[in-house]
């Protein structure tokens, strides 16, 4: 049977989402910052992840505990509010969008970073994990999609002039 389930609900502000070649859960978390009981908290903006399925393959509902920071900063500098996620399933790099959304909806400061799409390439081995900017001069950045063979990023610019 087919079934949706609330694996979690979350107070960071998920937006985009995907699976990656290794099963992980990708998610974009907006950032924000909080208000009510935790005055004065920001939560971090970024791409974070999980394994959404427990031993037996079944998917579960997880803690905030269970979540995987991938990565939060470019150039010591916080995400603006991350959008959207690809995993590119040929090297496991994962790209995602940066727009300022979420200043302009009053939940984080002012953006730090670009209206920026980037690239993540994780650890492997001997090599360090790698974060770079691979496309701007977007008002917005939005939505990501590799055509089927992986060779062509498509992203969408939802800006307005």
């Amino acid at each position: 049977t087919r079934e949706v389930t609330t694996l979690w609900r979350c107070p960071n502000l998920a937006n985009g989402a995907t699976t990656g070649p290794d099963g992980r859960l990708y998610v974009c978390l907006q950032g924000q910052q909080a208000t009510g009981t935790l005055p004065g908290v920001e939560f971090l903006a970024g791409i974070f992840s999980i394994d959404p399925c427990d031993e037996s393959g079944r998917v579960r509902r997880f803690p905030d505990s269970a979540w995987s920071e991938v990565v939060t900063q470019w150039g010591g500098q916080p995400f603006n509010s991350p959008n959207d996620v690809v995993v590119r399933f040929a090297d496991g790099s994962i790209w995602f969008t940066d727009p300022s959304y979420a200043h302009e909806q009053g939940l984080r400061g002012p953006p730090a970073l670009g209206e920026w799409v980037f690239r993540h390439s994780p650890a492997a081995g001997l090599k360090r994990s790698c974060t770079e900017v691979v496309a701007d001069g977007f008002c917005r950045p939005n939505g990501l999609v590799f055509s089927p063979d992986e060779s062509v990023l498509y992203v969408t610019d939802t800006g307005h002039a």
